[in-house]
């Protein structure tokens, strides 16, 4: 306490609620941007099911294809059954 603050005790009083209302204020920035960092977040985790689901699918078409392919013998340059593969 200082002797200004003896003589206008009003001053200090209006000071300490100018700090308050200051830091409420940043509470209140601070929980926006909290809650906007969570829908950032579940909008990503969205984002990334669906792609790992997508990929999914990818790998499915691709695998059908193969299954179902003819594929040539690189040795006798002949096709060979559905879905047999050759190694050289």
């Amino acid at each position: 306490m200082t002797l200004g603050d003896i003589i206008n005790p009003w001053g200090a009083l209006r000071a300490a609620r100018r700090t308050l209302a200051d830091h409420k204020v940043a509470y209140a920035l601070a929980h926006i941007e909290l809650r906007g960092a969570r829908e950032r977040a579940a909008t990503d985790e969205k984002a990334q099911a669906l792609a790992v689901h997508n990929l999914k699918a990818e790998i499915k078409r691709l695998e059908k294809i193969i299954a179902d392919g003819h594929y040539r013998n690189p040795e006798t340059g002949r096709l060979g059954r559905r879905g047999e593969v050759f190694t050289r």
